[in-house]
């Protein structure tokens, strides 16, 4: 039981490390425009989840 409790935080938390990633470079993308740093704009939503 608590080796599925592992083994789903950290499928959980890949899939979160492959949206940050993702984010980071759709806003890298766009965030240039935007003038603020993606890091900046992923840690607030992460933050805010």
């Amino acid at each position: 039981k608590d080796v599925s409790n592992i083994l789903n935080l950290s499928s959980k938390r890949n899939a979160e490390l492959n949206v940050g990633r993702f984010l980071r470079i759709i806003l890298g993308i766009v965030g240039g425009g935007i003038g603020a740093s993606p890091d900046v704009v992923i840690v607030a939503m992460v933050e805010g989840v």
